[in-house]
């Protein structure tokens, strides 16, 4: 026997009903970071999320915090219902969450302990309820998270972009791709035209842009490894090796042929560094590997006719900076020119 909450939907909540709230949130494994993007969606401002994290910390807290703020209608919420909270997760793309309170609400609606208006009262189930209520909850949907035309999977992370970003693998338009994942201050406007206009064999192929209130998405062309993990890690090297063929000369060019392109199209991309230069097949058919830039988070477009651009503090990875940017850290008027971009002194002697 389980004890499953009776809900009905369109009852207003209080903070009376905060401990069942979690509950049924754990129950369907709800991704607690989220909290921030769920609060949003419920109408909370982000300096109550942003008050909430600087106070609480710890992502439990928070959650718990978030829930709270939205019971006691913090920031004029007219509505806690749980219809509200089910609207709310499918706009974050937390889905198998929201079926699966969805159905065991519906599921209430049909029982002897239903009561319009009650409160959160547990009720007993037979084994048999339980099951036809736990189907709704999929482990791997949980981690599929549609924005738009894009779909990323949570579970399937392919590194960590500038400024906070995180690339995770995807689907568009029915192929894999990668999905750039960041707030609207971490991905640029500037780094989407620039992919957009960018349409080079070296440069990372550029295909779905799509945003919800507090994030933009980014979804590109999926590579099989980037050089720096080409380089350190053997056993990966060894792979791509024995699958394809791999000339150390060409992906050299390949890096070069992509900085140019973009040098001659007036864009400065200052965080050029193996693990931006991503390796990938020339085309379907094709056994030779490639090389391609990726990464434009902290590019800069040039004024047309100029070959610098002056910008305040310094842009780029440390150890992969321009040396001329790294004698002037103290100025605040650094430059932002071509030669930003030469990082060759790594060695492909493997």
């Amino acid at each position: 026997m389980a004890q499953l909450a009776v809900f009905d939907g369109g009852r207003i909540l209080n903070i009376n009903d905060l401990n069942e709230l979690i509950r049924l949130l754990e129950r369907y494994h709800f991704n607690k970071t989220l909290y921030d993007r769920l609060g949003l969606r419920l109408k909370l401002f982000y300096n109550t999320l942003e008050k909430i994290k600087k106070d609480h910390g710890k992502i439990d807290d928070c959650f718990i915090e978030c829930l709270a703020s939205w019971l006691r209608k913090a920031d004029g919420v007219e509505t806690p219902t749980i219809d509200t909270l089910i609207a709310a997760l499918r706009e974050i793309g937390e889905n198998a969450v929201a079926d699966g309170i969805d159905g065991e609400m519906q599921g209430s609606e049909s029982s002897d302990s239903y009561r319009p208006g009650g409160a959160l009262s547990p009720t007993l189930h037979t084994s048999e309820d339980l099951k036809s209520t736990e189907h709704h909850f999929n482990p791997g949907a949980a981690n599929e998270v549609k924005i738009g035309a894009i779909t990323y999977f949570r579970n399937e992370k392919l590194g960590d972009g500038a400024s906070g970003t995180t690339v995770y693998k995807g689907q568009f338009s029915g192929k894999d791709v990668a999905v750039k994942v960041g707030k609207k201050t971490a991905i640029r406007d500037l780094e989407k035209k620039i992919l957009e206009r960018c349409r080079h064999e070296n440069i990372v192929e550029y295909y779905h842009f799509d945003s919800d209130i507090e994030y933009n998405y980014l979804a590109f062309q999926l590579c099989d490894i980037s050089l720096e993990n080409f380089i350190e890690n053997e056993d990966k090297r060894k792979d791509l090796i024995r699958d394809f063929y791999v000339n150390k000369k060409e992906i050299l060019f390949d890096s070069i042929k992509g900085l140019s392109y973009l040098h001659k199209e007036n864009i400065v991309h200052r965080d050029v560094k193996p693990s931006n230069i991503l390796l990938v097949r020339r085309n379907s058919s094709s056994m030779k590997i490639k090389a391609v830039i990726s990464d434009f988070g902290i590019a800069a477009e040039l004024d047309p006719g100029r070959i610098s651009k002056t910008t305040t503090g310094l842009k780029g990875t440390l150890l992969w900076v321009a040396p001329e940017l790294l004698n002037k850290r103290r100025d605040p008027r650094l430059v932002s020119n071509i030669r930003c971009d030469y990082f060759l002194n790594f060695s492909l002697e493997i």
